[in-house]
């Protein structure tokens, strides 16, 4: 056993032995009456027995008038304390539902706690055909063991890819290259509606890309999974959870925005659902198209110095269009099946031209020559899932079981063309060197699942479960030659690859869920088998690595009063190798740079533990966290330079790593007209690199942190800005310099908030950049700048129409908005 899986289980066990020894007995006992009383309750649908969430609750002081109450959580429970003795009026009330009220409820000593059961809503049927029923949720939701970032209430996100979305999370950090992060770790896995797919064997980049912003209803994210959630991502999960329309008839959308500098997304939907059945459609277009420029210089210090300058200019295309289709049949009050596909098809350009100055240790420019760098491609992608819902009499108890089936091919052409100067900036005699690159990837991901969940009394709740997952990816590069500058290529054999890798990972979970009074307790257990197969076929060389895994996790939650309550987690994960950075294809675009994967890398794996509390009040909401890390076999980047001056960058596994942080989020509601959204995150990485070299070894800090204000100027028209900064930080072998960025939009909403206009700015003040510096303080230093065109302006139209009911919604919690069946001691944020 190692430390971190023996620490896990002393957690475990320590906090289960202090809940026993606290005893029990009912509030009010001894001697010492309490001075204050509790009431609580559930609120579901009359129709359906559905739980009602946001349901306000008022209770009205009959004394002295004086007002308190709450709102429900996502199971229609509510739980409102700290109430002094007197008579009570109740009244309960949900846009859409005929008001409740109880006109009297005494609380006194010997009614200390009024548990008021469930009570039942009736749908207003005076109103319910003519008003819009619309749920105001919160920016940020938090829950037991994640956080919900609703995408309608971020104005900047509009008209954006989900790569402008992730920007606006808290959080979360997206580089200029688009790579995600999670407090500090880019080891985060990507789900898309709870479930991976083929798009997550590619690059994120390309998930990121072919995604619109108008196509996503949330993103959820999930820093420390139980034991029912997939162990991959060390820095935990971010869920991307696409619409679904939950309202009664025949309704749909569209919507377009629109960029001056060729940016537009245009998008629809139609459903239809009833009491029996959900229909639903979609379609997704998106175009972009971005510049970029660069620079670099590094030094190189062998038996002499040379320094090299590389200035790239480029443009980026991307356009994607997705469509998606499903239907929901209820066999039964208990009995539902449900069948859905979708398909995406995408297509990449690019073109970037670098120019190379070297230049000897005197300053004297020796060697001068641009390469020319050209790329089209284009992705297809599907998927097809589907499966049943079984509810038992019991209440709670549940069958569910699903598979999914996704594929995905990409077939692209790369060129490269290098041109040689004299130094006085003539042309060269020197043939120009031209190459071509063909590749053709396709990769595919076969997953079944099997869930149950049995309660066994009021306050114990068992869930198991059963997943297979079948990944198969191949890539097969073809490179050629052309020395002489004629487009006489030749194949290259030394350069051309064919890769394979599979891997089939068996899974099996059990969880626990144990709830009195003011406790919460959760505990899991996750069993794993992986076979991993990679295969480099031109060589017919085979690398094989199984190995089988256990993780446990453990959740708890302490409720000390309505307005405050404390959690504390642990998990242990895994980051398995990507097939990317297996491969050792040798990658030759920028000859300077040359990059390279490294077949015999191992799984690393992570013990992560946190503790938090989040603190209410009637207008706002506070959350911290503190978290710690430790993690064996990191799986980190290695770059070396050689006499020549090329850098070679590859990946090797380091000793391992430990990560400090603290996590602080708040919601502050100043006045009606404004609302902040307020979110920091500072950590501390001590890297042990000491097992490839003494110098890569590191202590790093970092820090970000994301502002967002949103003022209601009138009741249809809202302004937002959201702002970010990221501290400057250390790494293994140089430093990340700091960045920051501002965005602002405006959205004016008509025709009965069916309508709805949107003005947006990204990054206002042009300032998104990536600065950074490496090091190895022996052979070679450098410095580099890249900057994305960031700064766009659109404008985008929305209009919903049909029918506004909400209709009964089973596949909220398979569609990912469950929580792993532990959800409790949530609040809003």
């Amino acid at each position: 056993m190692t430390k971190g899986n023996l620490l896990g289980a002393i957690l475990c066990f320590s906090i289960l032995f202090s809940f026993s020894q606290r005893g029990g007995g009912p509030p009010g006992g001894g001697r010492n009456m309490p001075s204050n009383g509790r009431i609580f309750g559930t609120i579901v649908d009359e129709a359906n027995s559905e739980p009602i969430a946001y349901a306000s609750v008022a209770l009205i002081n009959l004394r002295d008038s004086s007002l308190n109450g709450g709102l429900t959580d996502f199971k229609g429970r509510f739980d409102i304390g700290e109430l002094p003795y007197g008579p009570y009026k109740v009244t309960i009330s949900f846009m859409g539902y005929a008001n409740h009220e109880i006109s009297e409820l005494r609380v006194h000593p010997r009614s200390v706690e009024n548990d008021l059961g469930t009570i039942s809503l009736k749908a207003s049927s005076q109103t319910i055909d003519e008003v819009e029923i619309v749920v105001d949720r919160p920016l940020v939701q938090t829950s037991i063991d994640k956080k919900v970032f609703n995408l309608d209430k971020s104005l900047t996100s509009a008209g954006g890819s989900a790569e402008d979305a992730m920007r606006n999370v808290p959080g979360v950090d997206v580089d200029i290259d688009g790579n995600i992060s999670v407090r500090g770790n880019q080891n985060v896995t990507i789900l898309i509606d709870g479930k991976p797919s083929a798009l997550t064997g590619a690059d994120r980049q390309a998930i990121l890309d072919q995604i619109p912003s108008s196509a996503i209803e949330s993103i959820e994210i999930i820093t420390n999974p139980s034991a029912k959630y997939d162990p991959d991502g060390m820095a935990g999960i971010i869920n991307i959870v696409l619409k679904k329309n939950k309202l009664q008839g025949f309704n749909g959308t569209v919507g377009v925005d629109y960029g001056y500098t060729g940016q537009y997304n245009a998008n629809g939907s139609l459903n239809f659902r009833n009491k029996k059945w959900n229909v639903s459609s979609s379609y997704s277009l998106r175009n972009s198209t971005a510049s970029h420029n660069g620079t670099t210089s590094r030094s190189t210090f062998f038996s002499d110095t040379i320094q090299t300058d590389q200035i790239s200019l480029g443009n980026r295309l991307r356009n994607s269009q997705m469509v998606k289709l499903g239907a929901d049949y209820s066999i039964s009050p208990k009995l539902m099946i449900s069948l859905s596909g979708s398909y995406n098809i995408s297509e990449r350009g690019s073109d970037e031209n670098i120019d190379y100055k070297t230049f000897d240790s005197e300053g004297v420019l020796t060697d001068l020559y641009q390469r020319n760098n050209s790329d089209l491609g284009q992705n297809d992608t599907y998927s097809v899932n589907g499966g049943f819902e079984k509810d038992f009499k019991k209440k709670g108890q549940k069958l569910t079981s699903y598979f999914d089936y996704s594929y995905r091919n990409s077939d692209g052409e790369s060129l490269f063309n290098q041109v040689y100067y004299n130094i006085d900036g003539s042309e060269s005699t020197t043939p120009n060197l031209n190459q071509k690159q063909l590749d053709n990837d396709f990769n595919t991901m076969m997953v079944y699942t099997l869930d149950y969940e049995h309660p066994i009394n009021d306050n114990v709740k068992m869930e198991s479960g059963f997943k297979m997952t079948d990944r198969l990816i191949d890539q097969d590069y073809t490179f050629y030659n052309d020395s002489l500058g004629g487009e006489d290529y030749q194949l290259d054999q030394g350069l051309s690859n064919h890769f394979n890798y599979n891997e089939v990972i068996y899974a099996a979970y059990g969880i626990i869920n144990w709830k009195k009074k003011k406790w919460n307790v959760q505990t899991g257990l996750r069993a794993e088998q992986a076979y991993t197969t990679s295969e480099l076929v031109n060589t017919n060389e085979q690398f094989v690595n199984d190995y089988f895994s256990l993780y446990p996790s453990t959740h708890v939650v302490y409720k000390e009063k309505d307005t405050r309550s404390y959690n504390l987690s642990y998990s242990r994960r895994v980051n398995r190798p990507s097939h990317r950075s297996l491969n050792p294809f040798v990658d030759y675009s920028d000859p300077l740079n040359i990059r390279y994967g490294n077949p015999f890398l191992r799984p690393e794996y992570i013990n992560s533990y946190e503790i938090g509390i989040s603190q209410y009040t009637k207008r706002n909401v506070y959350n911290a966290s503190i978290y710690y890390r430790d993690l064996n076999d990191m799986i980190q980047r290695v770059k070396t330079v050689d006499s020549t001056g090329v850098g070679n960058l590859t990946w090797d596994n380091y000793n391992g790593s430990q990560s400090f942080g603290l996590e602080l989020m708040a919601m502050v509601n100043y006045q009606k007209w404004l609302k902040v959204n307020a979110s920091a995150n500072l950590y501390q990485t001590i890297t042990d690199g000491s097992n490839l070299e003494t110098d890569l070894s590191n202590n790093a800090f970092g820090m970000f942190g994301r502002l967002t204000s949103t003022f209601i100027l009138r009741k249809d028209l809202d302004l937002q800005l959201s702002g970010f900064y990221r501290a400057p930080m250390r790494f293994a072998i140089g430093q990340i310099y700091a960045m920051y960025s501002i965005d602002s939009a405006v959205k004016y909403s008509f025709w009965k908030n069916k309508a709805n206009l949107t003005l947006r700015v990204s990054d206002v003040l042009n300032t998104r950049q990536f600065n950074i510096y490496t090091s190895d303080d022996i052979t070679f230093e450098q410095t580099s700048l890249r900057k994305r065109q960031s700064r766009f302006y659109y404008i985008g139209f929305n209009y919903r129409f049909g029918n506004m009911k909400v209709g009964d919604d089973r596949r909220r919690k398979r569609d990912g908005g469950g929580d792993g069946g532990f959800d409790d001691g949530g609040g809003l944020m």
